[in-house]
């Protein structure tokens, strides 16, 4: 949960750049609501609701969508640098031309990763595409392109600084799991292992990846010289927790439509409004 709470105050934080900072039980009820919709369907559905929540919180619906593209693009390139790095250290010999080529390549995916950071009106377009396809529009009702999307210079350098922190959790929370079933292994090496299998549960197999996820962990810990035994133990530990954040923001996500939906009746309700009971 501290690892979600972290990247639930990054996302905070950049919506915070453009004038509007969620409080913290507006912050809860939509950030765990979008997670629970993103676990249960296919897709990015998580990731369009999270935008669509706050639309009218922000300058423009461009806007609410480039903060959630921006959020998630601080966690998915970290995750494909580490797990190619993972790969070619693994597979390719000490000095062999294919590790010359991944470390050419790794520098220059870096170097596209920090343009992206700090050239941000190019990223902005490529939200900007994405935000056309999804809901088929990208200007404001006035016909107008939608306010910049420049943020400053310490947002990202705190956002950047926050991703960090959410790794660091993330592999502190991996070590732990595998410490619960006695698995001797670096967690680095761990946590890299656990990114190749969430890659594999995003194949639209089954629903939030059940299943797959936990195949695909158990024969990357076996293709490691780790027990079956204890891989299915790790695997099993990794999906209570999948259940408990399921319960903890289907939870949130119950209370967030209960109160909505009793606001939408109070607001239908006129001050002076006379009600008759039948006889």
């Amino acid at each position: 949960m501290l690892l979600i709470a972290t990247r639930a105050c990054r996302w905070n934080l950049v919506l915070g750049s453009f004038g509007t900072r969620l409080s913290w039980r507006e912050l809860i009820s939509i950030y765990g609501s979008s997670l629970f919709l993103g676990l249960v369907s296919p897709a990015k559905i998580g990731e369009v609701s999270r935008a669509w929540w706050v639309k009218d919180r922000v300058p423009g619906l461009h806007i609410a969508a480039f903060s959630v593209a921006f959020d998630r693009a601080l966690d998915i390139p970290p995750m494909f640098i580490l797990v190619s790095l993972f790969g070619a250290l693994a597979l390719a010999p000490e000095e062999s031309q294919a590790l010359n080529m991944f470390r050419l390549s790794l520098v220059m995916l870096s170097l596209m990763i920090i343009f992206l950071l700090f050239r941000q009106e190019y990223f902005s377009n490529l939200v900007g595409r994405m935000t056309r396809k999804i809901v088929g529009r990208l200007v404001s009702e006035n016909g107008e392109r939608s306010q910049s999307t420049r943020m400053p210079p310490p947002v990202v350098a705190k956002a950047v600084a926050l991703s960090v922190v959410s790794q660091c959790l993330a592999v502190v929370q991996m070590y732990c799991f595998a410490r619960c079933v006695r698995i001797d292994v670096d967690p680095v090496t761990l946590y890299a292992v656990v990114s190749i299998a969430t890659m594999v549960s995003w194949l639209p197999i089954t629903i939030a990846g059940m299943g797959t996820r936990e195949a695909a962990v158990v024969a990357a810990l076996s293709g490691i010289g780790i027990a079956a035994e204890q891989s299915v133990g790790f695997a099993l530990v990794w999906l209570l927790n999948f259940f408990v954040m399921l319960l903890a923001f289907g939870s949130i996500f119950m209370i967030r439509t209960a109160t909505s939906t009793k606001a939408e009746r109070k607001s239908v309700e006129t001050p002076g409004e006379v009600r008759v009971r039948d006889p």
